[in-house]
């Protein structure tokens, strides 16, 4: 019997985490986002099993634990808002579940200037909306 391999084997393999690039955390659309926001991020994306995944399901039953259902919601908003989730199916009726999938267009992500300018802009405004306002 050989031990030896069996350990080796067993370090190897590193247990399931969620991997942000710095290009992300250095963005003005990641520094847009509020904490919560981010947090959703990272549970969204640590339920996906690859970076080719297109559809991902996180339920407000299984983000109860971690935050209040309203401030979930406006985390999904903010997320679709700012481009770093987009939403393919809309749950609610007929047990119907939101189906979203990763979306790289954070990365367009231009910060709103001037002096009333707000990451949320506003009831029901979105970025684009924000961004034309100010220009």
């Amino acid at each position: 019997m050989s031990y030896g391999n069996k350990r080796k084997k067993d370090r190897s393999k590193s247990p399931p985490f969620v991997m942000i690039f710095k290009e992300m955390l250095a963005s003005e659309a990641w520094g847009a986002l509020t904490n919560a926001s981010r947090v959703a991020y990272l549970h969204l994306k640590g339920k996906s099993i690859n970076s080719d995944q297109t559809e991902i399901f996180l339920s407000y039953k299984e983000m109860e634990r971690i935050m209040e259902k309203r401030t979930f919601s406006r985390s999904l908003k903010e997320l679709q808002e700012i481009g770093f989730i987009e939403k393919t199916q809309m749950g609610g009726l007929f047990r119907r579940r939101n189906i979203f999938r990763l979306s790289e267009a954070w990365k367009e992500y231009r910060r709103p200037s001037g002096k009333n300018a707000t990451i949320s802009g506003g009831k029901n405004a979105t970025v684009n909306e924000i961004i034309a306002k100010n220009r």
